[in-house]
């Protein structure tokens, strides 16, 4: 039975949603910040809206990862509550809630790795999906072992079962005695050397030699080994056979045999993403079709790889936030054979990071190989710093432009007659999509 002041909470939360709706504003926070100053305890009441929680957590790949997940159950028959749009904080949870309040058969958790401690500890997960880590956002969370060190004593204080990326040496030395431990991976060198990716760490967690690496797919990501012992874990669900065209190909293996799959979005980091939604999947009990069908059909609509068609050229917005996930992106431009204009928005407000010393550690040296690419323009609160990192990166002048106001920076990058890519950080993505959206709309 909740308690008044959660009754009192929820009312709360639930007039603040709806008043923003009519403001035609967003409803991914807000409700929930009002909630929580009620009743600061208002989580553990979400606690008991659900018969099992499976959180997915790690730094790059929890929106995607989640989606898909919480569709694939949906489609075999649950009740799913989930928080779908990114916002991961403990209010963007809440606010999840408080939009669609109600019984539930699963709730499906995208939970920041720097709040997981302080979730977890009100919502206890059943089973915990983790996909790497990255160096993300330094000012709020400090150096990447302190992320990790802090979650590992989070998992270890719940009773959750753990799938982590056996391929990630962060994530594998997760691993812990006394519950169920599933990894999934890539097993396959997917050929995509980088002499210049951002790799953050190639020691060993356990004895603190370099890692041996047969290869890498992306940053610290591969097949690693150590004389100490440490070495990839051998996968229960593993990508094989994958190539790409215009949707990954590829099949898992698993002790049930091999199921093929497809997956329409792009990006090695993406077939990783599949890989950890069907293997989430299949531990929640969703049979191996269902997570076929699912991930097939599976489309997302909120600046991930979502596509505008504007001008009669398509214009593509992808979230950019760190390095490894930004260089990825890259290389998705990189080896597109479309003439292309580049539109980078970089933000420095609190859900971005205040500290935007990160791009430098991005590999903007690799647009140098791209002879398709026409121009960059840089735009937001931290625009000049991307164009001084571009021409230490080797481009052009006459290549790199400026344009601080991102709505107009818009303007111009959707006026060009070649393929835009449009790639923002955080607090710029919904705005950018916004901006997109509303000229879709004009020109139907």
């Amino acid at each position: 039975m909740a308690s008044l002041r959660t009754l009192a909470a929820l009312a709360a939360g639930r007039f603040t949603h709806f008043a923003l709706r009519l403001l035609g504003r967003a409803s991914t926070t807000l409700p929930g910040r009002v909630a929580l100053l009620i009743d600061p305890r208002f989580l553990r009441h979400v606690a008991t809206r659900a018969e099992r929680f499976v959180f997915v957590t790690g730094t790059n790949g929890k929106t995607t990862t989640n989606n898909i997940l919480c569709q694939s159950l949906r489609r075999a028959g649950f009740h799913v509550f989930a928080n779908l749009e990114g916002a991961n904080l403990r209010t963007g949870i809440a606010t999840a809630y408080i939009r669609s309040p109600g019984k539930y058969d699963i709730g499906c958790i995208e939970s920041d790795e720097g709040v997981f401690p302080l979730v977890a500890r009100d919502i206890p997960p059943a089973l915990v999906v983790v996909t790497n880590f990255f160096r993300d956002q330094l000012d709020r969370y400090g150096e990447i072992d302190t992320t990790v060190k802090k979650l590992g004593a989070a998992l270890e204080a719940t009773r959750a079962a753990l799938l982590l990326n056996a391929d990630d040496p962060f994530t594998a030395r997760l691993a812990m005695e006394g519950r169920e431990v599933r990894y999934f991976g890539v097993a396959q060198n997917l050929g995509l050397p980088d002499e210049n990716a951002a790799r953050e760490s190639v020691y060993c967690p356990k004895c603190g030699k370099k890692l041996s690496f047969d290869y890498f797919q992306y940053a610290q990501v591969g097949k690693y080994g150590c004389s100490c012992g440490f070495k990839t874990p051998g996968h229960d669900w593993s990508g094989i056979g994958a190539s790409f065209d215009t949707r990954w190909r590829f099949a898992v293996r698993s002790a049930d045999g091999d199921t093929a799959l497809d997956f329409g979005y792009s990006g090695v980091y993406n077939l990783y993403n599949a890989v950890a939604a069907y293997a989430a999947g299949r531990m929640l009990g969703v049979k191996a079709d269902t997570l076929r069908e699912s991930l097939s059909a599976f489309e997302y609509r909120l600046g991930r790889q979502e596509n505008f068609r504007i001008g009669g050229q398509d214009r593509l917005l992808v979230l950019v936030k760190n390095p490894a996930g930004y260089d990825q992106v890259l290389d998705m431009a990189v080896r597109d054979s479309s003439e292309k204009n580049l539109l980078l928005v970089l933000n420095d407000n609190v859900a971005d990071g205040r500290d935007i010393s990160w791009i430098w550690d991005v590999s903007y040296e690799k647009l140098l190989s791209d002879g398709k690419l026409k121009s960059v323009l840089c735009s937001g609160k931290r625009a000049f710093d991307l164009a001084v990192r571009l021409k230490y990166a080797g481009l052009p002048a006459s290549m790199v432009s400026v344009e601080p106001d991102v709505r107009t920076a818009l303007s111009i990058a959707v006026s060009a007659p070649t393929k835009t890519f449009i790639l923002p950080t955080y607090t710029a993505l919904f705005f950018s999509r916004g901006v997109l959206s509303g000229i879709t709309r004009r020109e139907k």
